[in-house]
C-alpha cells in the first residue's frame, strides 16, 4: 500500500507523463489501487510490460477485462513473453491501440499467429 500511494503521488506530480514501463508482477499489485487505477486510465497513453519469468501475463479472464477496463485508453503497448491467446484478447478490447510490439512465449508458434489474429480480431498484421 506504501508503494502504491508514492507511485501515485510522483504521477501526480509528473503531470505530462503519458508512458509507463513496468514489470508485469508490480502493475498487478497496483492496479488493485482504484487511485492508481484511475490514474492509468486518464494518463497512460504507452504501456511496456517488462515479464521476468515465464508465467503468463493474467492469470484469468477477469484479469484480462480488468487490465483493459484500466488501460483502456492506451495508443501503443509494448510486452515481451505474451501468449497469443493474452495478444488476441487485448487486440480485440483497446479499442485505442493503434500500435503494438509483442514478442511472443516460446510455446507459441508464429507461423499461423498474424492469420489467426486476423481471423479472431480483423485486424492486419
Amino acid at each position: 500500500m506504501e508503494n502504491s500511494l508514492l507511485l501515485f503521488e510522483i504521477l501526480k506530480e509528473a503531470a505530462d507523463l503519458s508512458s509507463l514501463v513496468i514489470n508485469t508482477n508490480t502493475l498487478k499489485s497496483f492496479i488493485k489501487d482504484d487511485q492508481l487505477s484511475m490514474y492509468f486510465n486518464k494518463k497512460i497513453k504507452k504501456l511496456v510490460l517488462r515479464k521476468t519469468d515465464d508465467n503468463p501475463l493474467f492469470d484469468n479472464d477477469n484479469e484480462r477485462k480488468e487490465f483493459c477496463q484500466i488501460f483502456s485508453n492506451i495508443e501503443h503497448l509494448q510486452c515481451y513473453n505474451c501468449s497469443s491467446d493474452d495478444l488476441i484478447f487485448l487486440l480485440t478490447h483497446l479499442s485505442n491501440l493503434s500500435t503494438a510490439e509483442v514478442r511472443l512465449g516460446a510455446s507459441d508458434s508464429s507461423e499461423n499467429i498474424s492469420s489467426r489474429i486476423k481471423n479472431e480480431t480483423g485486424k492486419k498484421i
